[in-house]
C-alpha cells in the first residue's frame, strides 16, 4: 500500500529524514515511533505532499507520488490527522466532515454537483455517528472536549473515503482509559472501512493494543522493525527509545 525508499530531506542543517525506507502492506496498521525530532511527522508530510523530498520516492499502491501536490494526493486516496489540532472551531461538527468531501471530489465535480448536498450530509452524518458524535453534530467544533475534537478529526479523515489513513498521535492529551478506547476505536475503522493505518503515537498501549508491526525511527531513519513484542524486547529500541525498563505487552 505504501513504501518510501531512500527519502531524504534537509530542513537548513538539518537532516529530517536520512535514506529512510518503509514499506507497509495493504490492511496493515503500522506504528511509527521514535524520540521528538526523529522524523516521524516529516514522514507524513513528505507522504501526504506537504513536503518535497530532496531524494528518494514514496510509492502509494505501486505508483509513485513523489512530488504531487497534496489535493492529487488525497484523491489517490491518502488521508491524515494532525499532531495539533485542525479544525474549523466555529463551523458545526456536520460542516466540518463535509468539507474534505468537497475537496475529494474536485472543483468541477463539485460545482456540477456530483455528489448532492443531501448525499455528503447523509454521509456526514453516519461518520459522525460512527465516531460517537451524533448528539453533538450541530454543535461548533470549538465547543467540544478536547477528547471528542480528536475524534471529529478522524471523521474528517474518513470523509474523504481514503484507502491509507495517517494519524498522527491520535492520543496525545488522553488518560490511559481513552487511549485504549481510541485503540479499539481505531481498529474497528480499519476493519470496517478496509484501511490501512499508518500511526505516530507516544502512547504505548496504545501501538501496542492495535499495531501488527512497528517502525522505530531515530535521527531521520529506521532504527529497528518488528512485531510489538520484538520491538520491546529490542535493546537498540530500549536505549535509543523506550528507556531501559521493560513495556508490558498486550495479547
Amino acid at each position: 500500500m505504501l513504501e518510501l525508499k531512500g527519502v531524504s530531506k534537509r530542513f537548513g542543517g538539518l537532516r529530517a529524514l536520512d535514506s529512510m525506507s518503509m514499506y507497509v502492506p495493504e490492511g496493515s496498521i503500522r506504528g511509527l515511533i521514535g524520540p521528538n525530532g526523529a522524523g516521524k511527522t516529516t514522514v507524513f508530510n513528505v507522504v501526504t505532499g506537504a513536503v518535497r523530498p530532496d531524494s528518494g520516492e514514496v510509492f502509494f499502491q505501486g505508483r509513485s507520488i513523489t512530488g504531487l501536490m497534496p489535493h492529487r494526493i488525497v484523491r489517490r486516496g491518502i488521508s491524515r490527522t494532525f499532531q495539533n489540532i485542525r479544525l474549523f472551531q466555529r463551523l458545526s461538527c456536520l460542516e466540518n466532515v463535509c468539507i474534505p468531501m468537497l475537496q475529494s471530489e474536485g472543483p468541477v465535480k463539485s460545482l456540477m454537483g456530483f455528489l448532492g448536498d443531501r448525499e455528503r450530509d447523509r454521509k456526514a452524518r453516519g461518520l459522525l455517528e460512527l465516531v460517537g458524535l451524533g448528539d453533538v453534530m450541530d454543535r461548533p467544533a470549538g465547543t467540544l472536549p478536547y477528547g471528542l475534537q480528536r475524534k471529529l478529526e478522524i471523521a474528517r479523515a474518513l470523509a474523504s473515503s481514503p484507502k491509507l489513513l495517517l494519524l498522527d498521535e491520535p492520543a496525545a492529551g488522553m488518560n490511559p482509559e481513552e487511549s485504549r478506547g481510541l485503540a479499539d476505536f481505531i481498529a474497528r475503522v480499519r476493519d470496517r472501512f478496509g484501511l490501512t493505518v499508518v500511526l505516530i503515537e507516544h502512547h504505548m498501549d496504545v501501538v501496542m493494543r492495535i499495531c501488527d508491526r512497528i517502525t522505530v525511527m531515530n535521527f531521520g531513519s529506521v532504527l529497528f522493525e518488528g512485531t510489538p513484542q520484538e520491538t520491546v524486547r529490542s535493546d537498540l529500541v530500549l536505549e535509543a527509545y523506550l528507556g531501559r525498563s521493560r513495556v508490558p505487552c498486550h495479547a
